[in-house]
């Protein structure tokens, strides 16, 4: 797979966005939306007294909410127990976002002793109904035989529901299973399918991953223009790996038209990747030997310019 770790682990320490509608008890929701608008304005102390005045009228978002606040220290002293309490009441009656946030807590041992057993079991109160991170991270404990027996198709089956609900990770990660047989039958053009549904919605993993189908042919026509094309998109996302083949594509002028300054720009940036660099700083080296300092000079104003673009700030 291409993560192992959990997804959306680093959501722990985020306020639910939750409408009152969702929770038990109904609440006026402009009520439960003047918390957030205090805890994004960062007026803590307001968000807390709301939250905490709707948590004790039972409603599973503001449960949640507060919890979370114990546990980051925001507007209250920092308090794992508290913390607990509160994420735990919301996720007993039912609440997936509280069942998730519980889960999380379990899987890194935040505020709890960590037991990847029963972050398994919240994660899958979750899924079942419906949540789409809860089944991403089911599928990602099944592969992993994290906290339960590996097993590969019941990790294809908790994706596949993610990916009914649009979800990128999803997408990628069932691709990744059909590419290599894990749990389902190996498919080389169902994994090109996947990566392309997560690819055209802007996934870096995916288009690096649809475009190595391409300059190999597997599951796809092979098409090294249409594979530079896919690495294009994820290197300028900061793919680096892309960066690195797509920079070999132009030192050779395969798929695209030879290019040594664009090769040089790219090499660039995937040396920048302490991972690669003992193979893009060779090809950058190779790439100054055979250029003039005048297209040297190119390809370092045309980096000083890509890293000072505004979107990149």
């Amino acid at each position: 797979m291409r993560s192992i770790g959990i997804a959306g682990s680093c959501l722990f320490f985020a306020i639910v966005f939750a409408a009152a509608a969702m929770s038990a008890v109904p609440a006026p929701a402009q009520t439960f939306d003047e918390g957030m608008k205090a805890y994004q304005a960062e007026d803590f102390a307001t968000a807390l007294k709301i939250f905490r005045t709707l948590a004790d009228q039972g409603q599973a978002a503001a449960q949640v909410n507060l919890g979370i606040m114990y546990a980051n220290g925001e507007g209250v002293e920092q308090n794992d127990a508290e913390a607990e309490r509160w994420i735990r009441n919301a996720a007993d009656r039912g609440f997936a976002a509280a069942q998730v946030t519980l889960a999380l807590m379990y899987d890194e041992g935040q505020g709890v002793p960590q037991d990847h057993a029963k972050a398994a079991q919240w994660f899958r109160k979750a899924a079942a109904q419906g949540h789409v991170g809860a089944q991403l991270n089911l599928g990602l404990i099944y592969h992993a035989g994290r906290g339960v027996k590996r097993d590969d198709a019941e990790a294809a089956q908790w994706f596949r529901k993610a990916t009914e609900q649009g979800h990128t990770g999803a997408q990628v990660n069932l691709g990744i299973l059909y590419a290599n047989g894990w749990g389902v039958k190996q498919d080389p053009a169902e994994a090109a399918r996947w990566y392309r549904a997560a690819a055209d919605q802007g996934d870096v993993d995916a288009q690096y991953r649809l475009a190595r189908l391409y300059e190999t042919g597997q599951g796809v026509q092979q098409d090294a223009a249409e594979a530079a094309r896919w690495l294009r998109e994820a290197a300028q996302r900061g793919h680096a790996d892309a960066q690195l083949n797509l920079a070999t594509m132009y030192a050779e002028g395969q798929g695209v038209k030879r290019d040594d300054v664009l090769a040089y720009s790219w090499a660039t940036f995937a040396a920048l990747n302490e991972r690669l660099s003992d193979k893009a700083v060779p090809l950058r080296d190779k790439l100054t030997a055979r250029m003039t300092k005048e297209q040297i000079a190119a390809a370092e104003q045309q980096l000083y310019e890509w890293r000072t673009r505004p979107e990149r700030q």
